[in-house]
């Protein structure tokens, strides 16, 4: 009997949502949401099965799955593949549904495109809402490698000093002609910035383009040579260990580990590949590992597009939920669950009886305390 390797399985699975974002009947932002959908699960593929295949490598050289692949033929195969949906995605992105929305009105402009008045508009938030939180952090030491955060954008930028500004500070000068600095961009700064607006149009840009644009600024005295927009996955394959007393203690610190555990792969831009090259090196991954895009690394945050108002003709329209048999509400339901157990079907029936039964039980002064089902774990969130 033969058997599908589970983990080729799954990249074929995605490849089927990803193939929802390039079917031309589905409405645009629909389109959209299925790649930022591909984007994140890609992410978590890499940070938990990638992650523990190239765990078992390194352990278990000779061991093989049930389909006869042993975990490097599996990573060589996934890495192919996965190689050519982020192309698909990429091509996408940049030639169809970015043109197409612009043409509906919703319009994205990177720096190099701003006008006068984007570009003033750009800076003035730089200046308030994006510069104090920055900390450039010189590349030549293992210990800004492993500050690199999981799944959270960066700025790498190759500094030259000014000759001719004998003052330049020395903070970021090593004994190179260049220097590579790692700037991160906090996850608090919104991705998404809306534009000053003409006419009818919604003009967005994003806040990496902005960094592009003004990051000088936290160079005084030197001159960005090179720079590269990069997002490391990191591995987090972390079990929890329940035997060490409190549960919610040992998930906390399952989650603090993803964020600063060994990168299993490199997104990056396709703007330096001196850089690159440098990172995949500090970073430890062979070049199969890295993945380049030509245009926005991180898709998955432009799920943000669809909260805009207006532009309902580019969604589905609204699901219409049911209520179940016997709920209604404002009321509570305790004598309609001791009856029998009620199943609910998501999403084409409401959740708000689960939400009153929450709220009903924490408002109970006979309630003594609540347990839900953890289901899954993903990047400091639990659903």
């Amino acid at each position: 009997m033969d058997f599908f390797n589970r983990e080729l399985s799954w990249v074929e699975f995605n490849a089927r949502v990803l193939n929802q974002a390039c079917d031309k009947t589905l409405p645009l932002l629909e389109r959209l949401k299925f790649m930022t959908i591909t984007s994140s699960n890609f992410d978590e593929f890499f940070m938990v099965r990638v992650a523990g295949l190239k765990a078992k490598a390194l352990s278990m050289p000779d061991w093989k799955d049930s389909s006869g692949l042993t975990a490097k033929e599996q990573l060589s195969k996934i890495s192919k593949r996965v190689h050519e949906l982020t192309d698909i995605q990429t091509e996408v992105l940049n030639r169809e549904i970015i043109p197409s929305l612009a043409e509906k009105g919703i319009v994205y402009v990177s720096s190099k495109d701003f006008d006068s008045n984007q570009e003033h508009f750009s800076e003035i938030l730089f200046n308030e809402e994006i510069f104090p939180l920055l900390t450039p952090l010189r590349a030549d030491t293992n210990q800004t490698f492993s500050l690199i955060t999981n799944l959270k954008l960066h700025g790498a930028y190759l500094l030259k000093p000014i000759v001719e500004n004998p003052n330049i500070p020395t903070e970021f000068l090593t004994n190179a002609e260049e220097s590579m600095v790692i700037v991160q961009i906090p996850k608090t700064v919104r991705r998404v910035i809306w534009l000053p607006s003409k006419n009818d149009q919604r003009y967005f840009t994003l806040v990496d383009d902005i960094l592009e644009k003004f990051v000088t600024k936290l160079f005084p005295g030197y001159k960005v040579t090179d720079s590269l927009i990069f997002k490391a996955t990191c591995d987090a394959d972390f079990s929890v260990e329940e035997d060490k007393g409190d549960f919610i203690q040992a998930m906390e610190n399952v989650l603090v580990k993803r964020d600063f555990a060994k990168p299993v792969r490199l997104v990056c831009n396709s703007s330096s590949p001196k850089i690159q090259e440098m990172l995949t090196e500090k970073l430890q991954l062979n070049p199969e590992d890295v993945y380049t895009v030509d245009g926005i690394v991180d898709i998955s945050t432009l799920i943000d597009l669809r909260e805009i108002e207006g532009f309902s003709e580019l969604k589905f329209s609204s699901w219409k939920k049911s209520l179940i048999k016997g709920f209604v509400p404002g009321q509570p339901f305790w004598d309609k669950i001791k009856q029998g157990d009620i199943l609910l079907h998501v999403p084409y029936q409401s959740y708000e009886p689960v939400l009153q039964f929450i709220n009903d039980a924490a408002d109970d002064p006979d309630v003594l305390a609540i347990k839900m089902t953890l289901y899954r774990t993903s990047n400091h969130s639990a659903i």
